[in-house]
C-alpha cells in the first residue's frame, strides 16, 4: 500500500488538509514565523518516513515569498523521502515559459531547475 503524507505551505494550508483528507494521509502542519524584514522561518512537526510526500503550496502573490517557501518545505522533505511531489494550483512565472523577444529571461525553465534541485520528483501545476 502506498503511503502519503501532505505537507502544505501557508498559501495552501486548506487545499493540502483536504487532500489529506482524501488521502486518508496525514497532514504535516507547516508553520511560519515572518521576521520584521520579511524573511520567513518555517518548522515543522515529525514528518512520516518512507512515505510520497506530497507538498502543497500556491506561488500566488507574493509569488517569490511563496516560491521560497515551497522550495524550503520540499528541501526539508527531502532529508526523510526521495518521493517528493509539487502540487502548485498556481504557478507564478508560468507565463515566462517562452523568449518572445531578444534578450528576456526564461524565468519558468529557472523555476523548474529550482524545484527539481530542492527535491520535487514531479510537478503538479494547474
Amino acid at each position: 500500500m502506498v503511503k502519503f503524507a501532505v505537507i502544505a505551505g501557508n498559501a495552501s494550508k486548506d487545499l493540502g488538509k483536504r487532500i489529506a483528507r482524501k488521502l486518508k494521509a496525514p497532514y504535516v502542519e507547516a508553520k511560519t514565523r515572518v521576521f520584521p524584514d520579511g524573511e520567513s522561518k518555517i518548522t515543522f512537526g515529525r514528518i512520516p518516513k518512507n512515505s510520497i510526500i506530497l507538498v502543497v503550496q500556491s506561488t500566488y502573490p507574493p509569488v517569490d515569498t511563496n516560491l521560497l517557501q515551497a522550495l524550503s518545505i520540499i528541501s526539508q522533505a527531502r532529508k526523510v523521502s526521495s518521493k517528493i511531489y509539487a502540487i502548485i494550483p498556481y504557478m507564478g512565472y508560468a507565463r515566462q515559459d517562452r523568449q518572445f523577444l531578444s534578450g528576456e529571461v526564461v524565468t519558468m525553465s529557472i523555476v523548474a531547475r529550482m524545484l527539481k534541485s530542492a527535491g520535487a520528483k514531479k510537478n503538479y501545476c494547474c
